[in-house]
């Protein structure tokens, strides 16, 4: 008798091993996705409501884009992409913040433009203008003159560490998972330098593109100004107009990216008030 043929008499045998064997695949294979997810996302212990909305949305429905040449999408990154994709914005999903005095306010949008500038002069040195290859994707979108600023560069495994600020801000009441956590952020960018943590895809430069001309329209003390009270308003990072702004053009882009002028669509949006 060999191996398999005793497995089958075992089996046949004791038919409660049997009827439990599927329980016990299950199992095993939902203990081993949820520490999947776990680890996957040990970074966020809180999440948001909108971020905890979309997952549960988008919970057995094909997720597009889960893999990037940088690794994997954390589910985070995931929800977050697809909440700004399906516009889920509102005020519904939003954190409650503290309530901040007019001097406070003041005192955190200089904080974010001095960062900003910080960091622009920190890795400007280091970043290159955009290659053959980009400038040939983004020029049906983009103005010369952002697409000629525009310095890049990947700091990879090297990490974009959050504002020293933030300590300031837990202070003053804002809760754990309320501020965004840069070093998870797939690139940012610093009026025209572009700090990816991973080789730039397509999408991601072109958002972070969308940001340089934001900066370029509104300059940066206003940029700064209209990024701190859209988040304080909005209640999330996902929420903040200058992202809704980016993910909605990338979104586009992503789509059917038949050219249009991203200029245009940003001047638009601060002549409606919507920033």
């Amino acid at each position: 008798m060999n191996a398999r043929s005793q497995g089958r008499e075992i089996l046949h045998s004791c038919p409660q091993l049997g009827e439990r064997r599927p329980v016990w695949t299950i199992g095993a294979f939902c203990v081993v996705l949820l520490s999947v997810f776990d680890i996957a996302g040990y970074r966020y212990r809180v999440w948001t409501p909108l971020q905890w909305h979309c997952l549960t949305t988008y919970v057995g429905t094909p997720v597009a884009g889960v893999f990037r040449t940088g690794g994997w999408y954390t589910p985070l990154m995931v929800v977050t992409r697809k909440s700004m994709i399906a516009g889920y914005t509102t005020e519904e999903f939003a954190v409650p913040f503290p309530e901040l005095s007019d001097e406070q306010v003041e005192w955190f949008i200089q904080q974010v433009s001095a960062y900003i500038n910080r960091q622009r002069q920190t890795y400007r040195d280091r970043a290159v203008p955009l290659d053959t290859t980009q400038l040939a994707i983004m020029r049906p979108f983009f103005p010369a003159s952002a697409l000629n600023s525009t310095r890049v560069v990947t700091i990879a495994p090297e990490r974009v560490g959050n504002p020293p600020f933030f300590g300031e801000l837990a202070k003053m009441g804002f809760k754990a998972g309320s501020l965004p956590e840069f070093a998870e952020m797939a690139a940012i960018t610093f009026v025209d330098t572009v700090v990816s943590h991973g080789p730039y895809e397509n999408r991601t430069l072109f958002h972070e593109l969308v940001h340089v001309v934001q900066y370029e329209r509104l300059g940066l003390p206003e940029f700064a100004a209209k990024y701190v009270k859209g988040f304080l308003s909005g209640g999330s990072y996902e929420a903040n107009p200058l992202e809704r702004n980016a993910y909605e053009l990338e979104a586009r882009f992503a789509a059917a990216p038949e050219p249009f002028l991203v200029q245009a669509e940003v001047q638009s949006w601060i002549d409606g008030g919507r920033f």
